[in-house]
């Protein structure tokens, strides 16, 4: 609902967020942790403090990894 389908950043509750949600396409130096799938896997472990990126920790590992696999693939399209 933040970042969108596609990862754009347009996802229907990103109209109410400041800042804005990430474009999963945006260049890595834009990244807080980077967009590696090490890096985006620690955004999701433990957020972004001081904007709407909370942490997933309670998804646990394994599914925190496939969700980072994904949010790279995402960077590349």
């Amino acid at each position: 609902s933040c970042h969108g389908e596609t990862g754009m950043g347009d996802g229907a509750a990103a109209a109410s967020l400041n800042p804005k949600p990430r474009n999963f396409k945006a260049p890595a130096a834009e990244w807080k942790n980077g967009n590696t799938e090490e890096g985006i896997l620690k955004t999701l472990k433990n957020g972004i403090p001081g904007t709407g990126m909370v942490s997933y920790k309670s998804l646990g590992d394994e599914n925190l990894k496939e969700i980072s696999k994904f949010v790279k693939y995402l960077t590349t399209k």
